[in-house]
């Protein structure tokens, strides 16, 4: 019996450890600008993760510059996963963002993802053929549930 009495202490430290370590909410960015560049007309691959399992809603925002004052649109593509390991074969979310000139261009959208336990950035794809854009940022938004009223 001392001994357990003895081990106690240490085994709520070691559970506490655990629940510490809970994701935080806050912005997490996936790509974070400078020399993130997509050329004309082209798609750039990715498989950067981001672990969403602790919220239902996650927030998305996406921006650039152009190199020309052009129009078109840069489509960037999500795939969700329930397990961490496995992830959609055709990304089910997809951002568009058309292009803003030589002014920054930037999408906000927000999901609601219930079961899904991580995202990732899987391609960013350019489709004009006349600019690149360059200073991709892309970022989450985790954010703790609100709380409800009593």
């Amino acid at each position: 019996m001392n001994k357990i009495k003895a081990l106690l202490p240490m085994l709520l430290l070691v559970a506490f450890t655990f629940v510490a370590s809970a994701q935080n909410a806050g912005s997490y960015q996936a790509l974070n600008g400078g020399t993130n560049n997509v050329t004309a007309a082209s798609t750039n691959t990715y498989s950067l993760t981001q672990s969403i399992d602790e919220f239902d809603n996650v927030g998305i925002q996406v921006s650039f510059v152009a190199s020309a004052d052009t129009n078109g649109n840069v489509l960037v593509k999500f795939a969700k996963s329930l397990d961490s390991t496995t992830y959609e074969t055709t990304p089910s979310i997809t951002l568009t963002v058309p292009l803003n000139g030589t002014n920054t261009s930037c999408v906000v959208s927000n999901f609601s993802l219930p079961s899904v336990a991580t995202l990732k950035l899987t391609s960013i794809e350019h489709t004009n053929s006349a600019c690149y854009v360059t200073n991709v940022t892309v970022t989450y938004r985790l954010k703790s549930p609100k709380r409800r009223p009593r």
